[in-house]
């Protein structure tokens, strides 16, 4: 994920927040919940310095519309189950959007809660897309190609008149 990238969700997410309660507050709220232990410890810290690195510049630029932006940080353990009830606690914590997690079951489960509470999720292990091309079909050999699709007669198909009786 890219810096730019990062900074890029997090000022939309403030800027749909316009008429929200997040702004009634005197900072913007965001959950950070990463893998930071487990199988996915080097992807959820990689997200979480990511994050906290974005968060820094904004705040240290004057924040969004003047008001700072205060994450929380926790660690799903790389665990589905955690996962879910980390997102129900930040809901219930009231933050404006969660970031994370980085995996796709911890993904599936907290997408799920914060959509049942109408609460933004932010950069979902998103990648930036490939600069390098796809690979033509020229370079493929022909001995591992797929045989074209077979054309369509160009009559068209008789009249359920003329099927046979046993159908």
């Amino acid at each position: 994920m890219t810096k730019r990238f990062t900074l890029k969700i997090i000022a939309a997410c403030a800027m749909l927040a316009g008429a929200g309660g997040a702004f009634a507050q005197s900072t913007i709220k965001i959950a950070n919940i990463v893998e930071l232990s487990g199988g996915g410890a080097s992807a959820g810290t990689n997200f979480k310095n990511g994050v906290e690195l974005a968060v820094k510049e904004i705040n240290a630029a004057g924040g969004i519309l003047g008001k700072k932006i205060e994450t929380t940080t926790t660690d799903t353990q790389s665990n589905p189950g955690v996962a879910k009830g980390l997102t129900q606690k930040a809901i219930d914590n009231d933050v404006f959007a969660i970031f994370g997690p980085v995996f796709s079951g911890s993904i599936m489960v907290s997408m799920a809660e914060s959509r049942r509470a109408e609460v933004p999720t932010g950069p979902v292990a998103r990648l930036p897309a490939s600069p390098r091309k796809a690979t033509p079909t020229s370079s493929v050999p022909a001995s591992r190609r797929r045989p074209p699709c077979p054309k369509w007669p160009s009559t068209s198909l008789p009249s359920p008149k003329a099927w046979p009786s046993f159908m």
